[in-house]
């Protein structure tokens, strides 16, 4: 089974052994943590979609497994660009980001890895015979695949995808242009009306034509 153990730069730059995570990751760093996972997935959905026989051993365990197992690594990469005050790791961690989720949206809407993961929600003698967690566990799965758009007709899912690629550029943009911002916007004191005292006391003014604001 593909775990996190296959890939050296998620097991070494994230984590020191004691479940305390890394921060201190360097542009390179980040980018192979991007890529080891990127490529892990990658066999894990490949080995599910070539199953003859899908079982939830088989399918929906390596899935989990993996997801869990570099859960902490893609959680690191992505928060960085929102605390890091280096550009540079600011820069790589939205690069990482970008990519992780497309790949993620990709592997979602991959019909042969979908049939599979179905395959083990529609086979009533395996599904009987898992545990109430389990069972939720398939039925999340089936759940995130048709929200990628799973389950709809050729057409229908041609354009979702095309809908998808194109919110997900424009989350990404908006993302950025919120980490990057430089400048800020004053309101009056009137302006503010309604807000709770605290929230004036010892924050900063300026005083433009003899007005101050906040």
């Amino acid at each position: 089974m593909t775990t996190v153990d296959s890939f050296p730069a998620i097991s070494t730059y994230v984590g020191n052994g004691d479940g305390v995570p890394n921060f201190n990751l360097t542009p390179q760093q980040i980018e192979s943590i991007s890529s080891e996972y990127i490529n892990g997935s990658m066999m894990v959905h490949d080995t599910v979609a070539a199953q003859s026989t899908p079982t939830f051993d088989n399918c929906i365990v390596p899935i989990a497994t993996y997801d869990n197992s570099t859960r902490e690594a893609v959680g690191v990469v992505s928060f960085l660009k929102y605390v890091s005050t280096d550009k540079a790791v600011r820069a790589a961690s939205t690069a990482a980001t970008d990519a992780i989720n497309k790949h993620c949206a990709e592997m979602y809407m991959r019909k042969d890895v979908y049939n599979s993961v179905c395959a083990v929600h529609q086979d009533t003698k395996e599904m009987s015979q898992l545990q109430e967690e389990d069972t939720r566990l398939v039925e999340y799965m089936m759940e995130t695949f048709h929200s990628y758009g799973n389950g709809l007709d050729q057409e229908k899912a041609k354009r979702f995808s095309q809908i998808y690629s194109h919110l997900d550029q424009l989350i990404s943009q908006h993302s950025q242009n919120a980490i990057e911002i430089t400048n800020h916007v004053l309101f009056t004191r009137e302006e503010l009306d309604g807000l709770p005292e605290s929230y004036f006391d010892g924050r900063l003014t300026e005083t433009i034509d003899g007005v101050d604001k906040f």
